[in-house]
């Protein structure tokens, strides 16, 4: 499975959406936990039917892992094509959601991605007021689905300051594009008398950080977070020896995605609920491809890969197993 990965055969494309379709299969009998972390609520999204819900994040999570695959592959990250983003972001997404109402979350990662695609263009441009703008305005949409991503305007600007020269311009068309769904959601709640859809803004109590952190004592949990941990520090570490032979564009586009990163752990330690993974999802799947991508895959690698499987779908099936047993 790891050399078809690492290819791009169409026997490749195939497995990804079997993986969602059979990932989600649980959202069918499972009572859902309920997405609170919005701007905005919208009642008729918690009233659709399970097939319904199961169609809707199956289609935003097959979406988000072509486009993970797309951006990976364009030729800023490795000049190797691969289909392992697609295949990091559907199994970890599937396990992410896994019990949740997440068809809002999985939207915003969407949204992100295209952000990321927007701002990972931008190379010694005299202008580069357009990427910026149409970045700027993904991440403004995704922080009206998921409200702690409003750290992603800092965010854009922080990279904006660290891969640019001074062009004011640049940081008003940022700011502008940004704020601009919030002008538009706020006059249609207006004109269509309909504030009651808004959220209060993002509030962070002292102990979120301790709730968000805090995992059940079941084997399946811990296994697939020390697996992850483990997975993420080595891929890190492959990721960051690429450098010395990247191109200065390709350094640009790493060093976006590290302070993305940075920021979307943020967002996830202090969105109310467990939603860290689906957080950092969008880049996650950027970087641990690096460390299967190798020119010769050696046993170590390959143990950590089914470890990695094995954790993942422990996770997904024993809930389901112990529900059929009581």
């Amino acid at each position: 499975m790891l050399q078809l990965l690492k290819t791009n055969q169409p026997l490749a494309h195939i497995l990804v959406p079997i993986i969602i379709g059979l990932g989600l299969l649980p959202i069918l009998n499972t009572d859902l936990t309920p997405w609170s972390a919005g701007t905005i609520e919208l009642p008729f999204i918690g009233s659709l039917a399970p097939l319904a819900i199961y169609s809707i994040e199956f289609a935003l999570v097959w979406i988000g892992s072509l486009l993970s695959n797309r951006l990976f592959n364009n030729g800023h990250y490795t000049t190797q094509i691969s289909n392992f983003p697609a295949f990091i972001f559907a199994l970890l997404a599937v396990v992410a959601v896994s019990g949740k109402h997440a068809i809002l979350p999985l939207l915003a990662t969407i949204l992100v991605l295209l952000g990321l695609q927007a701002i990972t263009k931008v190379y010694r441009q005299n202008n580069a007021s357009s990427e910026y703008f149409s970045g700027a305005l993904w991440f403004g949409i995704a922080s009206i689905a998921w409200n702690s991503m409003i750290i992603l305007l800092p965010f854009l600007i922080v990279c904006i300051i660290f891969t640019r020269a001074m062009n004011w311009r640049e940081y008003i068309v940022a700011l502008v594009g940004y704020f601009l769904p919030y002008f538009w959601l706020l006059s249609m709640c207006y004109l269509l008398e309909a504030n009651q859809i808004l959220q209060s803004t993002i509030s962070i109590s002292p102990d979120q950080f301790s709730k968000t952190l805090s995992l059940p004592f079941e084997w399946h949990t811990l296994l697939f977070v020390g697996t992850m941990a483990l997975l993420i520090l080595l891929s890190l570490r492959s990721f960051l020896s690429t450098y010395g032979q990247s191109t200065n564009q390709s350094k640009n586009t790493k060093n976006i995605t590290l302070i993305a990163l940075i920021a979307f752990t943020f967002v996830g330690l202090i969105t109310p609920g467990n939603w860290i993974l689906i957080a950092v999802l969008p880049v996650i799947s950027l970087i641990i491809p690096f460390f299967f991508v190798k020119k010769k895959i050696g046993i170590g690698t390959r143990i950590l890969f089914y470890l990695f499987l094995f954790s993942a779908f422990g996770k997904l099936i024993w809930p389901v197993v112990m529900d059929l047993v009581r």
